[in-house]
């Protein structure tokens, strides 16, 4: 049996809980009068030792505050979809949490601060990797998905790498093999596209309906395909979402300060 190992990570959600300010002091602290400029997509990665696009157990606790604390609302991946899809209202300064990769300190850390504060969250996992070393287990992901605050959505089955191809060196959806033709690149897309669907099958899952392109990067093929199966695309492009995108941009979360972040995309009076 899997077991979360969370003890000094609940010192340091009791520590952040007993610092934060009650709930009036809170919005007094946030600017109140904020215009709403769209809900913002904010991407993760990995939990652990500080490394590109990795924060530390800390960094990603003490965002979670931040955004609490300064009168963000987040949002589940269903009301986010019915945004997208009808423009039906959100919360003002509305942000939807990801994580790309599906590796296993989602389970170690995230799982945990999400449950402490009731946050929703979507993991964008990539089939072919579960169980392996770094990677979350089926069994991490389905308890996960238990969790009711997670979405588990797809990330590719076996196509998140750079190949040598027609276009050179690039990432696999950007790029069809050296002679393969315009039908074949995206009947191999399709069959990753099963292959993924099978795994979620496999353990127990709903299928997916949101991907995450790898890199953040595509090909016109790859977008033609993953619509037909996928409501949601996500990409990596620095911007705030907006109603019946074909393509949603996400704000890597790791770049910088999470305060300093947010400034550039959410207007201040």
């Amino acid at each position: 049996m899997h077991r979360v190992r969370v003890h000094g990570l609940v010192a340091l959600l009791l520590a952040l809980s007993l610092a934060a300010p009650a709930a009036g002091a809170a919005r007094k602290a946030a600017p109140r009068s904020l215009p709403d400029a769209g809900p913002i997509v904010l991407v993760y990665h990995g939990i652990g030792p500080k490394k590109p696009f990795w924060v530390t157990p800390q960094q990603l606790a003490g965002d979670l505050k931040y955004l609490r604390d300064h009168a963000y609302h987040f949002v589940t991946l269903q009301a986010f979809a019915a945004y997208e899809e009808t423009a039906a209202p959100l919360p003002p300064r509305a942000v939807l949490l990801t994580f790309d990769d599906g590796v296993s300190s989602v389970y170690q850390y995230a799982l945990p601060l999400t449950r402490s504060l009731h946050i929703p969250a979507v993991a964008f996992i990539i089939g072919r990797r579960l169980g392996l070393p770094g990677y979350m287990t089926p069994g991490q992901v389905r308890r996960l998905w238990q969790s009711g605050l997670w979405s588990i959505e797809a990330h590719t089955y076996d196509m998140h790498s750079y190949r040598q191809g027609q276009t050179g060196y690039a990432a696999d959806l950007v790029n069809p093999l050296p002679g393969q033709t315009p039908a074949a690149f995206a009947q191999e897309i399709e069959l990753d596209v099963q292959a993924e669907a099978n795994t979620f099958r496999a353990i127990g899952l709903p299928q997916p309906t949101a991907f995450a392109f790898p890199f953040g990067i595509y090909g016109p093929e790859a977008v033609a395909v993953l619509h037909q199966t996928y409501p949601l695309l996500f990409d990596s492009t620095p911007e705030l979402a907006a109603p019946h995108m074909v393509v949603i941009g996400r704000v890597d979360a790791t770049s910088d300060p999470l305060g300093v972040i947010l400034s550039r995309y959410v207007p201040r009076r």
